[in-house]
């Protein structure tokens, strides 16, 4: 069985939003290396603002902070770290009084850079926020929703302010210069990558155009079959099929229009279903000039079982492949029952378009 504990990973990324408290973000390290599933990152980013970068390359560097984290990240990561500056939609560099206005092009940037890390099977993931801007945590927390995986985390350290003196993770045999006072919380997000159409999720390019993927995976779009070009749209996400697959989806919209409850396959050689067939896939031949006649030779008796079921079957592949489960449940033909079994498109009229 794959192993999805995030400190068993090869590839172990932390990612810190940080601001200008580099103490905040060494404590974190510290924590994150020091609690019982120790996950020590191979990797490490930082995202600050300007005066956040000078602060934090003192962490990296400076004496006893240097010290103490080269020894409890037992130097695997020391000398991985990658700081980078949090910039608005222009590129310029943020300082800390410009970030919560500028939230929506940081959270472009994060999508961005997270987001093949989150396509790599043996990459976990985990993103601390110490942005002190609510605002942007937000952002992150609905990223890591749409793209994280079961082995990825979100965290936050919890400041002096709000805590009770409790736990100590003070090792005295390293002189770690921090409180005894730092907790880890690990933050809830909701995981919904699963659901979300693989080929969409892997080409986004901002926040707004992933939240629309989100909304119109949940909702009920209408779903628009282009005749000219052989594609079926649903939402924003488009899917170009064979003529072949076309035709045979387009006879089942036909039967959707007409308020069929379903069609059963053919326990022999069905010549009206071929011909239902047949007829749609003349016509989008007809569109672009097509010479195809293979479907004609291999329905000159009639629809058998075996090829229904083959163009069910190839339909269903690129359905699924481009729209993903959630969607692509909504838009492919289901069996709406088993004995007899029977197949349909459970979508309303008015929520299809042929054009």
């Amino acid at each position: 069985m794959e192993s999805i504990q995030p400190q068993e990973f090869a590839r172990r990324i932390l990612l810190a939003i940080s601001t200008e408290n580099p103490q905040h973000l060494a404590a974190s390290l510290y924590t994150l290396a020091q609690q019982e599933a120790a996950f020590i990152p191979t990797e490490i980013y930082v995202l600050t603002t300007v005066e956040g970068a000078r602060q934090a390359k003192s962490v990296f560097s400076q004496q006893p902070e240097a010290q103490c984290l080269h020894q409890c990240l037992a130097g695997e990561a020391f000398h991985q770290v990658q700081i980078d500056l949090l910039r608005d939609a222009q590129g310029r560099a943020l300082n800390h009084q410009a970030l919560a206005k500028a939230a929506p092009e940081i959270a472009n940037q994060i999508l961005k850079l997270i987001q093949p890390w989150t396509q790599e099977v043996q990459t976990a993931l985990h993103i601390h926020l110490a942005s002190e801007i609510q605002t942007l945590d937000i952002y992150v927390s609905y990223i890591l929703s749409a793209l994280g995986r079961v082995q990825d985390r979100l965290s936050y350290l919890l400041s002096p302010n709000y805590l009770v003196q409790g736990a100590c993770i003070y090792d005295m045999q390293i002189p770690c210069p921090w409180y005894p006072w730092a907790h880890l919380h690990q933050l809830p997000f909701l995981r919904l990558r699963a659901t979300l159409p693989a080929q969409a999720l892997d080409k986004l390019a901002s926040f707004t155009e992933m939240m629309r993927l989100v909304e119109e995976t949940y909702s009920q779009p209408q779903l628009l079959l282009d005749l000219n070009q052989r594609r079926l749209v649903y939402g924003h996400i488009h899917v170009r099929l064979s003529s072949a697959d076309f035709a045979f989806y387009l006879w089942f919209v036909r039967l959707a229009l007409a308020k069929s409850e379903g069609i059963s396959p053919p326990e022999y050689p069905n010549r009206f279903y071929a011909q239902a067939f047949l007829q749609e896939y003349e016509q989008v031949q007809a569109l672009y000039g097509g010479k195809d006649k293979r479907p004609h030779k291999a329905l000159i008796s009639g629809m058998d079982r075996a090829y229904f079921d083959h163009r069910l079957a190839s339909l269903r592949r690129c359905l699924y492949q481009a729209f993903g489960p959630s969607l692509g449940t909504s838009v492919m033909i289901q069996t709406v029952s088993r004995r007899p079994a029977c197949y349909a498109l459970r979508l309303a009229r008015e929520q299809i378009r042929i054009v």
